[in-house]
């Protein structure tokens, strides 16, 4: 089955939350302490904090296959410190980890890019850590550019991340 990616309802609340925690957890664990991690999957993963999320102009969409949901983007206004006038920020794009290596993220942020252009917005931009090669890699195969370096706090730790830029 081809997955369906669509915009996420409130009813998605609960497995959005799970899948939000799940692959920030599988993708950052490794390079954090486990007081960190939960520190910060207590702060930013909470029910009522991805409902406020939800309940904007911005969208979140999701991949929903066979097996309930394998992956989301979030889009959300653009933090660059670098200023580029009509620029919308993608905040998250996840995928779980079986869900990899099939296009379906290359789809899911096509899905994100097409949102902001029917918005008008001339821009999109992200953060990235920079030790996360895979995704610096596939971000630029997408035509974003890194314009700025960024910090990041996870937990007590301060981390390096660059803001990367779509003109569109």
């Amino acid at each position: 089955m081809n997955p369906l990616i669509r915009k996420a309802e409130a009813s998605d609340l609960s497995a959005l939350v799970q899948l939000m925690r799940d692959t920030f957890e599988a993708t950052y664990a490794y390079a954090n302490t486990a007081e960190d991690m939960q520190d910060y999957l207590d702060t930013h993963f909470r029910t009522e904090i991805i409902a406020q999320e939800l309940d904007t102009d911005f969208p979140c969409f999701v991949v929903e296959a066979e097996a309930g949901f394998v992956g989301y983007l979030m889009m959300g206004p653009s933090e660059l410190e670098t200023p580029f006038e009509g620029a919308v920020e993608l905040k998250r794009i996840y995928l779980d980890h079986a869900a990899k290596g099939k296009g379906w993220g290359k789809a899911l942020l096509q899905k994100g890019i097409e949102w902001a252009r029917s918005e008008g917005y001339t821009g999109v931009s992200l953060c990235v850590w920079q030790q996360n090669l895979k995704a610096i890699a596939f971000y630029q195969s997408q035509g974003f550019q890194v314009v700025e370096e960024r910090k990041f706090i996870l937990g007590q730790d301060v981390q390096d991340d660059f803001g990367m830029l779509l003109k569109l």
